[in-house]
C-alpha cells in the first residue's frame, strides 16, 4: 500500500435534515450516507459527479435504515441518484437487515447494484462474525489512512434503526475522525466499554446533534477538537435541542460548525496542514455566534 498524500472529508450541505459525507484519500472515494431521496438526486449525486474525477466510488457505507441516510442512494423516481448514476461503486457496506417482508426500493436498488454492476456487498454484522471468512473491521486506504469499524453490539439484534447505525473511526496520520450515524447514548456507552477510544479531532455529532446522542460521558472521553453537525435550520424535529447544545457547548472550545449554517464543510489534511484545516462553502461563522444558536438558547 502507498502512503496517502492528502485527505479530504466533505460534510455535504443538504437541503433537508440528513447525513452525507464524502471521504477522499488521494484517488480513493468513500461516500457515507446520501440524505433523503430528493437530496440524493438534487445535491449528493451532482456533488459526487463534480468532485470524483475518475467516476469510481471505491466504497459506499449506508449507516442505517432511516430515509434521511439511505434515501439518496435510491433517489427520486425515474431521476438520477447515487446508485443509478454513471458512478461505479466497487464496494458497499450497509446495515444488512430486511426492513419488511416485501422488498423496499432500497433493497431492490441494492440487489441491482450487486447483480448488474458487480458491486461487492458486505453486511456490517457479518464483518464482526467470528465464523465468517470475510470478517474484517479495518479498511486500509493507505499506509497512513485507516477506517476502523467499531462494534456497538447492536448490529445483529432487533433494535431501533438508529441503534444499529454503522460506527467507525477514520485515522489519517495522527488526525482522528468519528462517525456514528444516529447512534444513541446506549451505543456510546457500549463503545466506551469495548474500546480505549482516542481523542477525536473531528467529531460528527451523532443524530444531527440530538439529545438522544452525544452524551457528556462519551464526549469527555473523546474530547473533540471540532464538532460538526449535519443539520438544517427550522427542521421539523427541532434538532439540535437546547439540552443537547448545552452539552456540546462544553467541548471543542467553541469550534462547532453546522452544514445548515456553514454550507458544505471540508476538512483538508496534508503535509502543509498536518492538523487539518476547515473550509466552508458559505459562512465561516461559528455556531455559537449565530442567530440560530441564540434562538435555541433563549427559547
Amino acid at each position: 500500500n502507498e502512503t496517502c498524500s492528502e485527505l479530504k472529508v466533505h460534510y455535504i450541505e443538504l437541503k433537508n435534515i440528513g447525513d452525507s459525507i464524502l471521504i477522499q484519500c488521494d484517488e480513493i472515494d468513500i461516500i457515507v450516507d446520501a440524505g433523503i431521496k430528493r437530496d440524493g438526486t438534487e445535491v449528493v449525486t451532482p456533488f459526487l459527479e463534480e468532485v470524483v474525477e475518475d467516476n469510481i466510488i471505491e466504497m459506499a457505507i449506508v449507516t442505517h435504515y432511516d430515509d434521511d441516510h439511505y434515501g439518496g442512494f435510491v433517489g427520486l423516481k425515474n431521476q438520477l441518484s447515487v446508485f443509478n448514476s454513471d458512478l461505479i461503486i466497487n464496494n458497499l457496506i450497509d446495515f444488512g437487515y430486511r426492513k419488511r417482508y416485501e422488498k423496499t426500493e432500497y433493497e431492490l436498488a441494492r440487489e441491482n447494484l450487486i447483480n448488474e454492476d458487480n458491486t461487492n456487498y458486505y453486511k456490517i454484522q457479518d464483518l464482526f462474525d467470528d465464523n465468517n471468512d470475510e470478517r474484517f473491521n479495518k479498511i486500509k486506504l493507505g499506509d497512513n489512512c485507516i477506517i476502523e469499524l467499531l462494534q456497538t453490539d447492536y448490529y445483529d439484534i432487533e433494535a431501533d434503526d438508529n441503534d444499529r447505525s454503522i460506527t467507525f473511526l477514520l485515522t489519517y496520520n495522527q488526525v482522528t475522525f468519528f462517525f456514528g450515524g444516529d447512534i444513541t447514548t446506549t451505543q456510546e456507552a457500549r463503545l466506551l466499554e469495548n474500546y480505549d477510544l482516542p481523542q477525536i479531532d473531528y467529531y460528527k455529532a451523532s443524530h444531527h446533534g440530538s439529545y438522544t446522542s452525544n452524551s457528556r460521558e462519551f464526549l469527555e472521553v473523546v474530547n473533540p477538537s471540532y464538532i460538526i453537525l449535519n443539520c438544517v435550520e427550522g427542521n421539523s424535529y427541532g434538532i439540535p435541542q437546547k439540552v443537547a447544545v448545552e452539552i456540546l457547548d462544553d467541548f471543542a472550545n467553541g469550534n462547532i460548525y453546522v452544514t445548515g449554517l456553514n454550507g458544505t464543510i471540508t476538512v483538508l489534511v496534508n503535509e502543509n496542514n498536518p492538523l487539518g484545516t476547515l473550509t466552508m462553502s458559505k459562512s465561516d461563522t461559528k455556531f455559537i455566534d449565530s442567530n440560530w444558536y441564540n434562538e435555541i438558547m433563549t427559547n
